[in-house]
């Protein structure tokens, strides 16, 4: 969610561009979600799989007393539909249509493809 009922649920440091979340299982659910359980769900996973599988650190609100870093490339955001991408430029996108998401994307209906050949 954005805006006043915006709830932060935490925040990944390395890799965290889109293609390094879309890489991840949890992340590319997050980056797809279209409701907001999904998207929760999904962002709790990866928060936990991001550190486990050593892609970087994950800053949980209750590390940071629900304040997060200003200092992020990129802020991802749920609207209640679908997720947005906010670049370092400033510029919100929809997440699948970023070309890093959507290469993932295009990746997986690829593998898809390959095993019911």
């Amino acid at each position: 969610m954005t805006g006043l009922n915006a709830t932060w649920l935490g925040t990944l440091q390395r890799d965290s561009y889109p293609a390094g979340v879309a890489a991840v299982g949890p992340g590319h659910l997050a980056l797809t979600a279209t409701d907001p359980g999904t998207y929760r769900d999904a962002v709790e996973d990866l928060l936990t799989v991001w550190e486990d599988d050593g892609h970087g650190a994950a800053i949980y609100p209750r590390h940071r007393d629900d304040t997060p870093p200003l200092d992020t490339d990129y802020v991802y955001a749920f609207d209640g539909t679908r997720v947005w991408i906010r670049k370092p430029n400033h510029t919100w996108i929809p997440a699948t249509h970023h070309p890093d998401v959507k290469a993932a994307l295009g990746r997986e209906s690829t593998m898809d493809s390959e095993e019911v050949s």
